[in-house]
């Protein structure tokens, strides 16, 4: 992976330490004896239970620190035992001003303690012109607008980590309507990134394409027609292997998805219209997200008075296992 520009940790200074008269070592040396002497699974626990802004600095601590928290066992761990949290994307009315992330962890669940965490270019991600495709296991998935040229290119980043890899894609003068998402097989223990177009302006003309790109091996490959295409992604919708997302023009009661195990599309379905609004208006799901492990979907319904709902599936997969968490009513 690429390296971004090295910074200080945040929030902390190096201190320098005196060596007492007749020592051989000062306390701070024997501290850090004692903790290398942890067991590695210990520190992973450890680490594992930080909030984000502190992974921040522990990163910068030594290099054995830096490699554990860049093992897949570590970031799920971390990940599973994190608050929920927002990724928001503030990108300037002008190039001449850099985009900025911000990571929101919403560690009191009624949003009375929010710790927010600005994440910036060339420290965090690369600093491009790029639109914010969707996350998972903690990296970015990121898309740099081609403005009319023949090749594009992906960015998967590690802001934690500052490194990030350039995917490119080219032929993108050819391919319409190009959608990407970005995901990760636990089968092979790879990741990929799917992308979806049309060969033609007209899309009418032939059917929707899809290719595969397993990071490492620097080729895209066809995997044949896409079934339905990739639509705009929330940030965090990648669960079981699969991302998910709602394609207004495939089958209604469904949201589409894609299985970077099996290399296929899916349809995941939706709560009975009939449970909906409890039976009133039609069903409108207005996006599809992750939360504490679950899939939810939003649902909001024109009629006298404009409810909202949001819906969790429970057992993944399970039809009968959706269950309305909270309705609104405006």
């Amino acid at each position: 992976m690429k390296k971004l520009k090295k910074t200080t940790s945040m929030g902390s200074k190096r201190r320098r330490t005196t060596k007492q008269p007749g020592s051989s070592s000062s306390s701070t040396e024997q501290s850090e004896c004692l903790v290398a002497q942890l067991p590695q699974a210990l520190i992973i626990d450890i680490l594992s239970r930080l909030p984000i802004r502190c992974i921040l600095n522990c990163k910068s601590v030594c290099k054995t620190w830096l490699h554990l928290m860049s093992d897949p066992l570590f970031v799920g761990l971390h990940m599973e035992r994190s608050p929920a949290n927002l990724l928001i994307q503030k990108s300037p009315f002008e190039r001449i001003a850099s985009t900025e992330l911000l990571l929101v962890e919403i560690v009191e669940e009624d949003f009375s303690n929010l710790e927010i965490i600005r994440l910036f270019p060339n420290i965090n991600f690369p600093d491009t012109d790029f639109r914010l495709l969707n996350s998972c296991n903690g990296l970015l998935c990121l898309y740099e607008d081609s403005y009319g040229k023949s090749e594009i290119t992906v960015h998967v980043c590690n802001p934690v980590l500052g490194e990030y890899i350039d995917i490119p894609v080219v032929n993108t003068d050819k391919k319409f309507e190009q959608h990407f998402a970005f995901g990760f097989s636990s089968g092979s223990n790879e990741y990929k990134v799917l992308q979806t177009f049309f060969p033609d302006k007209d899309i009418t003309v032939a059917p929707c394409l899809a290719e595969i790109y397993t990071v490492g091996t620097g080729e895209w490959r066809s995997i044949g027609n896409a079934p339905f295409r990739l639509e705009k992604l929330d940030a965090n919708a990648f669960l079981h292997d699969s991302i998910h997302w709602i394609e207004y023009s495939s089958c209604d009661g469904f949201v589409s998805a894609f299985d970077f195990v099996l290399e296929q599309f899916k349809l995941v379905a939706l709560p009975p219209a009939s449970q909906i609004h409890d039976g009133v208006g039609l069903m409108y799901p207005s996006s599809v997200g992750v939360i504490k492990g679950c899939l939810f979907m939003t649902n909001g319904v024109c009629m006298e008075d404009e409810k909202f709902e949001i819906w969790v599936m429970e057992e993944y997969g399970i039809v009968e296992s959706w269950s309305k968490s909270s309705c609104f009513q405006t």
